[in-house]
């Protein structure tokens, strides 16, 4: 079952699956400071109307008495037992990895305090926004980025960016971080012509979320979608986002990296 609800500044689409995950849609564009940002109010949607889809059924087709049956041997085996079809697994390809155990060269700071320590990448800056460092090579087309992350202050600011279309700029990037001391999830871009920010929507996170605990954050990226994953779990989804370089941001927060990890579709 799929309900729709509109909201203020975005619209969220909730998918009941196996597992009950809920999932938002990205949606409408919404500029603001971000030297005085917070995380846009959510109101709590409407239960939306469901209305049952209108089935039409097909005309039921005459076939002669002596008509052969080909039905009985269109999906069974010489022996008569039904065969069994199974759809290809897409392959996965680990295409680069970074624990931090050392400065492999590969990583590009624009702004902030950034540093290779014990095994972990730290952004140490926690007055600054937008301080971002970028991986010097574009990872495929499509792909899925995760990375462990921590706040070593009180408030989470911080996360990924995806779709950089240069090296030493943000403009035109999109970026999937926490906001409102770890809060609430977003996901926006960076003007291609300005740099200013435009957020596209969000949610808010579980109430027992821990900023000081080790989190999961994930991005995949696909040709025509984007899917976030926090801790394992769906989170939410946007529009499909042009290749590029990829990233490391945090705003407000001092960072904890770890454990980063590309993924080839």
């Amino acid at each position: 079952m799929t309900s729709t609800t509109s909201l203020p500044g975005s619209t969220f689409r909730l998918v009941a699956i196996a597992t009950l995950a809920t999932v938002a849609v990205g949606s409408t564009v919404v500029e603001f400071d971000r030297s005085t940002e917070a995380a846009p109010d959510v109101a709590s949607p409407a239960a939306a109307d469901e209305t049952a889809p209108t089935t039409t059924t097909a005309p039921m087709s005459t076939v002669p008495d002596d008509a052969e049956d080909v039905t009985a041997n269109a999906f069974t085996n010489s022996d008569g037992t039904p065969t069994t079809t199974t759809e290809p697994a897409s392959v996965e390809t680990v295409w680069r990895t970074d624990d931090f155990s050392s400065d492999t060269g590969n990583w590009l700071p624009m702004s902030g305090s950034w540093e290779i320590s014990e095994g972990q990448y730290i952004q140490s800056d926690a007055t600054g926004y937008d301080l971002i460092t970028q991986y010097n090579e574009a990872p495929p087309t499509e792909f899925a980025i995760s990375v462990e992350m921590t706040a070593t202050t009180p408030e989470l600011g911080g996360g990924l960016l995806i779709g950089q279309p240069a090296l030493g700029s943000r403009n035109g990037a999109t970026l999937i971080d926490f906001t409102d001391a770890g809060s609430f999830l977003r996901w926006g871009r960076y003007d291609p012509t300005t740099g200013q920010h435009e957020y596209l929507g969000g949610l808010p996170v579980d109430a027992d979320f821990d900023p000081e605990a080790m989190h999961t954050l994930t991005v995949r990226s696909n040709s025509d979608r984007a899917f976030i994953s926090l801790d394992g779990e769906p989170f939410g989804e946007f529009d499909a986002v042009d290749p590029g370089y990829i990233g490391l941001a945090t705003s407000v927060s001092g960072v904890t990296f770890d454990n980063l990890e590309i993924v080839e579709l």
